[in-house]
């Protein structure tokens, strides 16, 4: 059976609480870019990773990627409610820190926010009033620090199209990235309905498009691999980092 797939379409960009009035916050696809973007106060040392690349290796860093995660199930490639109320969710997803490019991905976002406005499971049988939904996603976030003399219009390019291969694909329920820095550190955050949906995208054309421009274009990069859970019964988000 044909996955089903799930488009997220563009919305309105949020304002991130830390935006001036000359400098708003914008969107790309389902989320919210946040102008932090530009601050220089970003020296903090880098998250843990999961797996990272200088520029003589870079190019290898997505292939070697997809070979920690197990083959590709064809059975999990579907969308659930739970799936579609988080992307809907995701939309108020913002960082909390100008710091979010290298401080921990778990502190550096409103995930509160954003596990508030899931909806009921309208499950009558399981408590006298219903409780918030349960599920468990998958994400990877992508630090990186640009060459100076990188090619950023080629870059955003190559980007604009394998996020839009994505959303075609189906599966991803968020992309949001930030700005680049004035140290060329950046931020990007994909939130994939399963990790076999993540997998897929992976052999791509748009998607290995852009993987062959990471040697060229980055000093380094660190790929990163988190569980979201949302546990029955439980206030907000369990984010579990894939080691």
């Amino acid at each position: 059976m044909a996955p089903t797939i799930l488009a997220i379409h563009e919305q309105p960009a949020l304002k991130c609480p830390f935006a001036s009035d000359t400098q708003p916050a914008t969107s790309f696809g389902s989320s919210a870019k946040c102008p932090f973007a530009t601050s220089t106060s970003s020296n903090s040392s880098s998250a843990s990773s999961t797996a990272s690349r200088s520029s003589s290796s870079a190019s290898s860093a997505y292939p070697t990627f997809a070979k920690l995660l197990r083959p590709l199930d064809e059975k999990n490639l579907v969308i659930s409610a739970q799936d579609k109320a988080l992307a809907t969710a995701l939309r108020s997803l913002y960082p909390t820190t100008p710091h979010y490019r290298t401080a921990p991905l778990i502190t550096s976002f409103n995930w509160a926010d954003v596990a508030k406005l899931l909806p009921a499971d309208n499950n009558d049988n399981d408590n006298d009033n219903d409780t918030q939904l349960s599920s468990t996603w998958y994400i990877v976030a992508f630090r990186s620090v640009r060459r100076a003399d990188a090619n950023s219009t080629l870059l955003y390019n190559a980007d604009a199209a394998a996020h839009e291969e994505a959303r075609n694909s189906g599966g991803i329920l968020s992309y949001w990235y930030g700005e680049l820095a004035a140290d060329r550190r950046c931020l990007a955050m994909c939130v994939w309905a399963s990790r076999d949906w993540a997998l897929r995208a992976t052999g791509k054309k748009a998607h290995l498009k852009a993987m062959r421009l990471a040697g060229r274009m980055y000093e380094s990069y660190t790929l990163e691999r988190y569980w979201l859970h949302k546990d029955v019964g439980v206030e907000g988000f369990r984010i579990e980092q894939i080691l």
